[in-house]
């Protein structure tokens, strides 16, 4: 085992949804996979909820999203250099408004980003020799049943498949999942999958072959199993799972859903009544279903994003409300959480974490 770098977006300022934030900017952590520990982190500051993060390996670039109250709409690039030290790179403001989710293709010349504020996305084309060019920026339009919640369009992510040939983006605030050609830039929309009203999908992800989407719905405690048609890009539903939620206490709220780098299992975040979830993939012929494996606390308040390690021997947690992440180990092979409790970290107000890898 090695010494992992960590990149960990965190909310400066507080709100309804972050009563005590206590970030202070992006945090680099090193973890020692083999000894389970945390060392001292360093922060890239000066940036306004510099909240959620995409890490491209191939130009070692660092991309964080500040999620301003203002609307502003920027996205920092950092540059990692060979000494494990960090620099400032271009700085782009997308026509968007304020963003909640980005995401940088692996070459490195694309990013994505979505608009939880304004219901919308936009591209940006990265060239290397000149300035960043935006080529293709959606409004969405249309409501759902909840009124506070659902009362326009609110894009929540923005994910690529693994071909990356198309854009899918969960839209809180319609119940529909659009999907976008990314043919020469970020095109039209080519369709959508309809989800039952007021289920609010908030993130997804896909397993390894790409056959199978697993939708993660915030306003009702559900997660969704979607067949892709790899052809046109289509999804359609065939199984819709209640998550487990009748024995504790609060309203749930799930937040993220992550693959395990095995493909044997899932897992995913519940807020407010503070739980993991782990589901495992079972497949029969040409069929896939899941199954419950397990459940445990996150060791904190509000877990927002989850990761898991490279290797797959562990799951990194961003608890919120309790300013720690958490670290719980897993079999690499299985995908399977041991019996081991997760140590823990402090730092301020985490929301999101990706491995520097």
């Amino acid at each position: 085992m090695s010494e992992l770098k960590l990149a960990v977006g965190t909310y400066t300022l507080c709100a309804g949804h972050v009563p005590d934030a206590r970030g202070q900017g992006v945090e680099i952590l090193s973890f020692d996979e083999g000894s389970g520990t945390f060392s001292e982190p360093h922060t890239l500051g000066e940036m306004t909820n510099p909240t959620y993060l995409s890490w491209n390996g191939k130009t070692s670039s660092l991309f964080a999203i500040e999620e301003d109250p203002e609307n502003v709409g920027m996205i920092r690039q950092f540059i990692r250099a060979r000494d494990g030290s960090f620099r400032k790179g271009i700085s782009l403001r997308s026509q968007c408004g304020a963003l909640c989710h980005i995401s940088v293709n692996h070459s490195g010349d694309s990013l994505y980003a979505a608009s939880y504020q304004n219901g919308s996305i936009c591209g940006f084309h990265l060239n290397k020799d000149s300035r960043p060019e935006e080529w293709g920026r959606i409004s969405y339009g249309g409501k759902g049943p909840d009124s506070i919640r659902q009362e326009a369009s609110h894009a929540h992510q923005i994910l690529l498949d693994p071909e990356e040939t198309r854009a899918y983006i969960c839209d809180l605030g319609t119940d529909r999942v659009h999907i976008h050609s990314l043919e020469g830039g970020l095109k039209r929309e080519e369709g959508s999958l309809e989800l039952p009203p007021g289920y609010g999908p908030r993130h997804m992800v896909f397993d390894p072959s790409g056959d199978y989407a697993f939708i993660l719905c915030e306003l009702k405690a559900h997660l969704i199993l979607a067949r892709r048609n790899k052809s046109d890009g289509t999804l359609k539903i065939v199984e819709d799972i209640p998550l487990p939620a009748g024995s504790f206490s609060g309203t749930p709220a799930p937040a993220a859903v992550k693959m395990h780098p095995s493909g044997c299992t899932l897992a995913l975040s519940n807020r407010f009544i503070d739980r993991i979830e782990v589901y495992g993939l079972v497949r029969e012929e040409d069929r896939l279903t899941l199954q419950w494996v397990d459940g445990f606390s996150p060791e904190g308040k509000t877990p927002r994003d989850i990761t898991f390690s490279p290797s797959g021997d562990w799951l990194f947690i961003a608890n919120q409300d309790s300013h720690n992440i958490a670290a719980k180990r897993f079999d690499g092979k299985t995908g399977k959480p041991e019996s081991s409790r997760p140590v823990s970290y402090g730092t301020g107000s985490p929301v999101c974490i990706v491995p520097l890898v």
